[in-house]
Parts: C-alpha cells; structure tokens; sequence
C-alpha cells in the first residue's frame, strides 16, 4: 500500500458525523490507514469531539431495517435442528465472514500490518466461499478523508477503524489503532438513582432514564464526591430532564452506552 491512511468502515446502516479535527490531524500525521470494516452488530468509530446527528428520524428509520435483519440472522446462526433448505440459502445470502488481521501463515506479528493485510487478500479471500475481502482506502490528507468518508455515510456505510500501517500485531489493546464513533446527544427524564457497589458504594452511580418511551439506564459521570451528593439529593433530580451522550442505538433501540456528565447535563450548564 502506498503512504497515508486507509480508510475502513463498517457496513452498518446509519447517518454518521464527519471525524473531529483532532482525530483527522492526529492519523494524518501519523501517516496511517483508514481500512473498510464490517460488523454486524455495532460501529466502531470513535470522535474525540462530541456531535450531534442531523437527522435522527433517518437513524431511525434505517435502524429498525438493522434490527430486523439482526434478528434474522440471530435466529439463522443459533438454529441446530430442522434446518430448512430456505435456511441454508439465507444464510448463504446473509452471513460473511471478515478477516481483518492474523499472524503464523508465514508472516510473524513483528512484521507490519499491511504485509499482513497483503497476505490475507492473496490467500484466503476469494478461496472460501463466505469470506469476503475487507476493502481500504489510501487517503493522502484531512481533505481527501472527508471526501471518502462523506462518500461513504452516503451511501449507508457506517464505523470505521483507524489502523497505523506499520504495526506489529497485538494481543491487546493498542495504541496504533482507533475506533471512531460519533457520539449523539439527547434529553431524558431521570426515574430513578441507583446506589453504586464496591468503590462507588454510597454514591449515584447509575441513573435509571426514560427517552422516547423506552426507559433504560446511563451512567454517572463524575466524582466520587459528586457522586455522594448526587445520590443524597436523588429526590430533587427524578423527575428531571438531563442532557446523556450514548454511541447510537441498541438493537432493541434504546442508547448505547449512555451516559450523563454532571457538570453538563442541565441547559442552564450551557
């Protein structure tokens, strides 16, 4: 691959906001790579800025089309007995396989990830029936990434992964690679507080949230202190809207992982 960045992005259904400035100098620098990325169940891109989705009732929209063929494909997969001929021919339609990385097939892990990736294109995809290849992109800068990415969300692409070209491969988390996601913002009452356990015990750890009319619970963000009094003060705030952050929908529509910062949840913080 030649120099700068591959661009990877994750084949969900959504409308995504462009990466912050921060993110887009940091891995143009670094020279890095951008690389398609395909998941079935949730993005993988990560902002270093907070956003806020232009166009919710699109996300929604193209969500539910998501979750129903999430649970398709749930069912297909978990299915053991009376296996149907339209089963087979479903899961040939809807089911891949995506190899991102590996190491041992002559290549060691010191040796650079796009020889890897180089490696895994020539010798196993297009060999196996259900593996399809994992394309990338190579971006020369900030404007060329905004220009694909843009491209991309258009045309329902959704996640990415930003992956340093040179690194060896790692059995852990890395530096070397950054997961992108948009984060969303939104108002839900609070129904309820619940006593944190271990360290947090005796603060506010988790606060129960209704959005939209599905209730689900965000997490406290905050000190350990601030988390005391919050707790103390919990028949003030039930009944309250708060401003939570979460990374897009569930499956079952409700946010993921959401939570609410306590020095910036109430409009008068702003």
């Amino acid at each position: 691959p030649g120099a700068g960045m591959s661009l990877a992005i994750m084949k969900l259904k959504g409308d995504w906001n462009k990466l912050s400035p921060e993110a887009k100098a940091l891995y143009v620098e670094m020279r890095d790579f951008y690389e398609k990325r395909f998941n079935a169940y949730r993005a993988m891109l990560e902002d270093r800025v907070n956003r806020t989705v232009t166009d919710p009732t699109a996300r929604q929209n193209i969500n539910e089309k998501f979750r129903q063929s999430l649970n398709e494909i749930s069912k297909l997969i978990r299915k053991t007995v009376h296996i149907t001929d339209e089963d087979l021919k479903r899961s040939r339609e809807m089911v891949h396989y995506y190899v991102y990385d590996g190491y041992g097939f002559g290549l060691d892990k010191e040796r650079p990830y796009h020889e890897r990736k180089q490696w895994i294109d020539a010798h196993v995809v297009g060999k196996y029936t259900h593996v399809a290849k994992v394309e990338d992109f190579n971006l020369k800068s900030g404007e060329d990434l905004d220009r694909h990415y843009q491209g991309l969300v258009d045309e329902g692409h959704e996640g990415a992964i930003l992956r340093h070209r040179g690194m060896k491969y790692e059995h852990k988390r890395s530096k070397n690679l950054l997961k992108v996601k948009p984060e969303d913002d939104d108002e839900a009452e609070i129904l309820d507080i619940i006593e944190g356990t271990g360290n947090w015990s005796g603060t506010g750890k988790v606060m129960k949230l209704r959005w939209n009319g599905k209730d689900f619970d965000a997490t406290f963000k905050g000190t350990q202190e601030q988390g005391a009094q919050f707790l103390k003060d919990k028949n003030k705030w039930i009944g309250k809207k708060v401003t939570f952050l979460y990374n897009g929908l569930t499956g079952l529509g409700t946010p993921n992982y959401a939570r609410v910062d306590i020095n910036n949840c109430l409009k008068l913080d702003r």
